[in-house]
């Protein structure tokens, strides 16, 4: 079966073709790589297809693995697995269709998400949580997988950084805060990175340029003054030999573009926003500090590809993080 080139999936389609037709799921499944079409028997070793069985039970436990291959004597192998086996669907008490429903919705669906899983689903809000940390462990993977650096020679990119969890006036539930340091290309929004900081120090700024920008990059940013140090040894070597530019956003910076690039970091700042306010948006109460990555790794993917594929681009993710075996 050829794999999926790029399919769009929505709610509605969803739940009304696939809820009651199980083999249009497996072949949907399978198309994305989630599932195997055939797998080798670990008696006999032959091939053997994914088939469908009359059987009481969840309708998940219905896709198997099962060789009917006759041996010597006549008796047959009886070599069985579910297809549920070493896949993202393993050890869940939930179908096929109600998992793949969930993932829909928590891709297409703005937060909160629980009262609407719950409506179409009936799911209880720790089955809901838990599938939201593991929606988010893939998210976690895609984003560790695609890592690259941006910018370049010339590029400018601008970078700042931003407190997360914070309460305000001492108000609301209290979220332990997160920092973070971002950093945007100006002509070309879709190349960034936000990356968490454990320590808001120079030698934490130093690491992150180095990892996450490319050589002869023009970076702008109102924060050299506050780490001072744009005259320590490391960002002297990435200037004098990586062909870095630092350009300060304040007036009376000492820093100054060479060639009259705009001081302003409302790109990466409009960022910030989007990351705090949008439907994908990082909670701002009721996070613990160290699901932190998760939430922001779900930005990230979700804020990469149109509602119109993300669905495809996520199943895609899971099949990466978890290959069936063939």
């Amino acid at each position: 079966m050829a794999d999926c080139a790029g399919c769009v999936l929505n709610i509605i389609d969803f739940g009304h073709k696939y809820k009651t037709n199980l083999n249009d799921l497996l072949e949907l499944y399978q198309r994305h790589n989630l599932l195997s079409s055939k797998r080798v028997c670990e008696k006999c070793g032959r091939d053997v297809p994914l088939r469908v069985v009359k059987r009481t039970g969840s309708e998940g436990d219905r896709a198997v693995f099962a060789c009917r291959r006759r041996l010597g004597g006549g008796v047959r192998c009886g070599w069985f697995v579910s297809a549920r086996k070493h896949t993202f669907f393993e050890g869940s008490n939930l179908n096929l269709f109600e998992i793949g429903y969930f993932v829909v919705l928590w891709c297409l669906l703005p937060k909160p998400l629980g009262p609407n899983v719950k409506l179409e689903l009936g799911f209880t809000a720790k089955t809901i949580v838990d599938w939201c940390n593991f929606c988010r462990e893939v998210c976690v993977a895609w984003v560790d997988a695609k890592k690259k650096k941006i910018g370049g020679p010339d590029i400018v990119v601008e970078i700042d950084e931003n407190e997360f969890g914070k309460s305000r006036y001492h108000k609301g539930r209290h979220t332990e805060a997160q920092w973070v340091i971002g950093g945007v290309e100006r002509d070309n929004h879709k190349n960034f990175f936000v990356v968490p900081m454990e320590k808001r120090d120079k030698e934490t700024l130093l690491s992150v340029i180095k990892g996450w920008i490319l050589p002869g990059t023009v970076i702008v940013s109102d924060f050299w003054k506050t780490y001072e140090c744009l005259e320590d040894e490391g960002f002297v070597d990435l200037r004098e030999n990586h062909s870095m530019q630092f350009v300060d956003t304040r007036k009376n910076g000492h820093v100054m573009p060479k060639d009259g690039t705009s001081r302003s970091t409302q790109n990466i700042k409009n960022r910030w926003r989007h990351m705090k306010s949008g439907r994908s948006s990082i909670p701002s109460a009721g996070r613990r500090k160290e699901h932190f990555v998760g939430y922001l790794s779900e930005f990230l993917f979700k804020s990469t590809f149109p509602l119109e594929n993300r669905v495809h681009n996520f199943f895609l993710a899971v099949a990466e993080l978890y290959p069936p075996l063939h």
